[in-house]
């Protein structure tokens, strides 16, 4: 009898920790997926910002 709910508990244990590494993986992923592009924009915006200046700079110098 204690054992069967031993194995119940320990099963639910496992079904439990998987839930919460999925989860983890899902918000990893998740994160990823919006700091990337966003990181990427970003880059993009401060070289061509960049690149503007030094072009309005040579131009003006």
């Amino acid at each position: 009898m204690a054992t069967e709910m031993d194995d119940e508990r320990i099963i639910c244990i496992q079904h439990w920790n998987r839930r919460v590494k999925e989860e983890r993986l899902r918000y990893l992923v998740t994160l990823l997926g919006v700091l990337l592009p966003a990181g990427m924009l970003l880059m993009f915006f401060l070289g061509a910002l960049l690149g503007v200046s030094m072009i309005s700079g040579n131009a003006l110098g």
